[in-house]
Parts: structure tokens; C-alpha cells; sequence
């Protein structure tokens, strides 16, 4: 997602791929965190991470 952001403040000749490639990789990022985190019974984010 953030290659997302990025490329889209970038002068179009200044990007290094295709903004749609960095918009379909974002899409798939988004899918995966959202499917794992709606899964039921999934504890493993609530490891404690919070120091």
C-alpha cells in the first residue's frame, strides 16, 4: 500500500513500474490483512507485542 501512495505522488516519467501494478499489489496486501484479522479465533496479533 505504501508503494501505492508513494508512486502516485511521483512525476508519471519518474516512476520505475506501472502505478496499476503497485494499485493490484495494494489491493492484495489489503485482502490478506483483512482476511487475517476477521479470522475467528486468532489470537496470534494479540501476542504481546506491546513491550
Amino acid at each position: 500500500y505504501a508503494w501505492y501512495e508513494f508512486l502516485k505522488r511521483l512525476p508519471t516519467e519518474q516512476r520505475p513500474f506501472d502505478i496499476g501494478i503497485a494499485q493490484i499489489e495494494a489491493r492484495l496486501a489489503f485482502r490478506e490483512i483483512s482476511a487475517h484479522v476477521n479470522t475467528p479465533g486468532d489470537r496470534s496479533r494479540e501476542v504481546s507485542n506491546y513491550g
